[in-house]
């Protein structure tokens, strides 16, 4: 057992003894490197700065795609729009017209506003001996609706009805709220009416209460104020319709001027003749004329390229200078031998504006087209079809154009049923570059 024990107390002796040995070899015979790690003033500001520099870059570059902006496109909304051609000339207004005569008297004073529709045995205008006669007859129609206000009143008040307050009470609560409203609103006539109309509600409600109401003093001054003022009128007489149509208080002497019944067989000469023509002193009236045909005409030479695709019967917009647009229909298209085209075209409207028509320009809408307004320089041509990039969230997508016209600044695209053309509310890309279906945008 002792010589065990000894043996191994030997060989650990050995083992442990190795580390120690190679220590002491180190120590004794150090390795020399001739590496300096530590840096040198210079080169550390020089490493400092290049550490802060790729700090701040990295920072920026983080900030710039946080904040980025998203790439914005220029694009317009698809729209309908009605575009037409059209042509400009110089037209002449035909109408059936007879003028009115005036007897006697100096002053005359309409009954009707031009353009008004009157029929046979109506008054069109009264006639006075001198302007001062006239203005005491201007006075006499109000006077005369507000004593039949008061007569009315009058009725009521002596029907002896039972006026109920319960009726009353609301409907002069209501006159007063229409009154406001008439005056906010600028209704002058709707005015007068509803203050009639409080004034009749409020009488009744008095009634009901037991107040007596007496309106015949003023039925009385009144009646005496009218007979005083159509005594200083003095009218000399007046004038009636002995035909129904419609009045215009002023002649311009082109009255009778063109045969109205041949109107379908005009020339180019006999417009040109229209439109050089002089008016007739014979044809002036203090009174006024009275067009008798409710059908009237508008006559114009126009280039026959310019009116190809208009025919008989088709019904064509035109603006008149001074009225705005108005249809009429096309009743005659006389071809004449120096490359122009006779038009007749024919209204049924009428009115203040229209009845004083005579030598006009105007524009004449000869082809109308509606579709999808397009600019033109959206238009682009992908795998030989012509369409436009739109955008359509953030993606790009082409789009197919049924083009139905175009000029050098937009073109219209017709309604599609087929999918992948233009449909309404498209937004349209009208310029970018590098586009193709299905780029993404970001």
């Amino acid at each position: 057992m002792a010589e065990n024990n000894t043996s191994n107390t030997n060989g650990n002796r050995k083992k442990k003894g190795r580390p120690a040995m190679l220590s002491e070899a180190f120590h004794s015979h150090p390795v020399n490197t001739n590496i300096d790690f530590r840096l040198r003033p210079a080169v550390k500001r020089v490493f400092y700065v290049l550490v802060a520099v790729l700090v701040i870059v990295a920072v920026i570059h983080q900030i710039y795609l946080r904040y980025k902006p998203q790439t914005q496109l220029n694009v317009q909304t698809a729209v309908l729009r009605n575009v037409y051609t059209s042509v400009d000339t110089k037209a002449y207004v035909l109408r059936d017209e007879t003028v009115l005569p005036a007897s006697g008297g100096s002053t005359v004073v309409p009954r009707i506003e031009n353009g008004g529709k009157v029929s046979i045995g109506d008054t069109v205008a009264d006639i006075y001996v001198s302007e001062s006669a006239a203005a005491n007859a201007s006075l006499i129609p109000s006077l005369e609706k507000e004593l039949d206000y008061y007569e009315d009143i009058n009725a009521l008040v002596s029907s002896n009805l039972a006026a109920d307050i319960n009726v009353y009470e609301p409907a002069v609560l209501n006159s007063v709220i229409s009154i406001k409203k008439d005056i906010i609103a600028g209704n002058a006539g709707e005015l007068l009416d509803e203050s009639y109309r409080f004034g009749e509600n409020m009488t009744m409600r008095q009634t009901a209460v037991g107040k007596t109401v007496d309106v015949g003093a003023a039925i009385t001054s009144l009646t005496s104020e009218i007979e005083k003022l159509k005594a200083a009128a003095g009218i000399k007489s007046s004038v009636t319709a002995d035909a129904s149509g419609s009045f215009v208080n002023t002649t311009d002497g082109y009255e009778g001027l063109g045969d109205f019944s041949k109107a379908k067989e005009l020339t180019y000469d006999d417009v040109e003749g229209l439109l050089n023509a002089q008016p007739s002193s014979t044809h002036y009236s203090r009174v006024g004329k009275l067009i008798t045909s409710f059908v009237w005409y508008i006559v114009c030479n126009v280039p026959e390229h310019e009116a190809e695709t208009l025919a008989v019967g088709d019904f064509v917009t035109v603006t008149i200078e001074g009225c705005g647009d108005l249809s009429v229909r096309t009743v005659a298209k006389n071809s004449n031998p120096n490359g122009y085209v006779t038009l007749v075209l024919s209204s049924n409207e009428m009115n203040k504006d229209l009845s004083l028509l005579r030598k006009v320009d105007i524009k004449i809408h000869m082809n109308e087209f509606t579709g999808y307004e397009i600019p033109a320089k959206a238009l682009r041509t992908v795998d030989g079809e012509k369409g436009v990039f739109i955008q359509l969230a953030n993606v790009v997508r082409f789009r197919k154009v049924d083009i139905v016209y175009s000029d050098d600044t937009v073109i219209l695209s017709g309604k599609s049923s087929k999918s992948g053309y233009v449909a309404l509310y498209d937004e349209i890309i009208i310029e970018g570059t590098d586009l193709y279906d299905g780029k993404i945008i970001d």
